[in-house]
């Protein structure tokens, strides 16, 4: 009976162990703030840039004057490594694509950070417990995570995210100091997202109220319909030099479709109708070239470009006219006429495609002469001009 006595009491105090062991597992957990946000938007966040940089010099400031107030206070500028904040961008899997210091990327990131922290009786109280314990009851340690973080695009800012953070690090048998950091970083980066969601700060519209470029939203009008072809799909680009773009198909098959581009003219001279189409001209075939390459079209045969003027509603509009045949990826024989004209400061550009011989020269003319007519467009943008008189301090374009 003493034998089977003492074994319950092993058994029961090897259970006491274990529960006592899973408690402190679940105690060694870090402990902080989670904003929640919109982890599967429909559109997914442009593509975004981070990088770490100084703090403003009240930013600084405050964390010195902290550390200075007491020697059992401490305060580190960006002790958080900015490979942290990269990773749990990516994690968040909301953006197009996460990049790290990278430059060539308009949506730019940059951060810093203060980690405060202090020593208090119960902390030394705290770390004697869980030394008796061999680490297995955790050590706390409450921190602050103060950051200071800017969106721009380019060099224009977009926004501005502060925050004070609570953090709970917690270290024992079961948890390395290594969940410290990607958990600081998890927290800001939750934050960001969120306020970043709700104000819309990555939206076109946004852009345009920051920047002053112009409105296309509310300013653009086009058609909602042409002769044999229904409006199907149209988007506003976020980069304002390449303005709005409409796409109608015909309604008697997809093989004919009609993309109608406005965007503001590159030039300083922009009034010179007739040398701004040339210009632009030889960009579209540049343009076409680079896509005939990609899509591997074959037999690509450009006729001469045709500049004349056309009388819309009593006025002389110049325009350009490109045309190419081509074979694409299916084999099929196709064609491909740009009608390129101008409005106020702007391009109006139409890109027919057909089959080869399906669409006459003068069919095409009357569908790009109605959108020209009936296209309205706003004037130059404040953006635009402030670029062109930069532009004209540089030197010819």
């Amino acid at each position: 009976m003493k034998t089977q006595g003492r074994k319950i009491r092993c058994k029961t105090r090897l259970l006491a162990a274990m529960v006592f062991i899973v408690l402190c597992v679940g105690c060694a957990s870090n402990q902080f703030p989670v904003a929640e946000y919109d982890a599967k938007p429909e559109r997914l966040l442009p593509h975004l840039a981070i990088f770490s940089y100084q703090p403003p010099e009240s930013f600084r400031k405050e964390c010195e004057d902290y550390a200075a107030s007491s020697l059992l206070r401490y305060c580190e500028l960006n002790s958080l490594h900015l490979q942290n904040l990269w990773v749990e961008l990516q994690n968040a899997a909301v953006f197009e694509g996460v990049h790290f210091a990278n430059n060539q990327v308009p949506y730019r990131l940059v951060i810093s950070t203060a980690r405060y922290s202090s020593d208090k009786a119960m902390d030394f109280g705290n770390a004697i417990l869980s030394g008796a314990s061999l680490m297995v009851i955790p050590m706390s340690t409450d921190l602050i995570i103060k950051v200071n973080a800017e969106l721009y695009w380019y060099e224009h800012r977009l926004g501005t995210f502060r925050y004070n953070l609570p953090f709970e690090a917690r270290q024992s048998l079961f948890s390395g100091v290594d969940s410290i950091p990607k958990d600081i970083a998890r927290s800001i980066v939750s934050h960001i997202i969120r306020d970043a969601q709700n104000a819309g700060i990555f939206t076109t519209r946004q852009l345009v109220v920051t920047l002053k470029s112009t409105d296309y939203e509310q300013t653009l009008v086009v058609p909602e319909r042409l002769p044999g072809f229904d409006k199907v799909d149209s988007e506003i680009f976020a980069h304002p030099l390449l303005g709005a773009y409409t796409r109608y198909v015909s309604q008697h098959g997809p093989e004919k479709l009609a993309d109608w581009f406005v965007y503001p003219i590159r030039a300083v001279n922009w009034r010179d109708g007739e040398d701004v189409l040339k210009k632009e001209a030889a960009n579209v075939r540049s343009d076409f070239d680079l896509i005939a390459k990609e899509e591997e079209y074959a037999n690509v045969q450009y006729q001469a470009q045709k500049f004349s003027r056309w009388t819309l509603n009593g006025e002389s509009k110049p325009v350009m006219q490109l045309t190419a045949h081509y074979t694409d990826s299916l084999q099929n024989d196709m064609t491909t006429r740009t009608y390129i004209s101008t409005r106020e400061d702007k391009f109006l550009k139409l890109r027919l495609t057909t089959l080869k011989g399906d669409y006459s020269d003068a069919q095409a003319q009357r569908l790009a002469r109605q959108l020209i007519v009936q296209t309205r467009v706003s004037g130059e943008s404040l953006f635009m001009a402030k670029a062109r008189q930069q532009w004209r301090a540089a030197g010819p374009l």
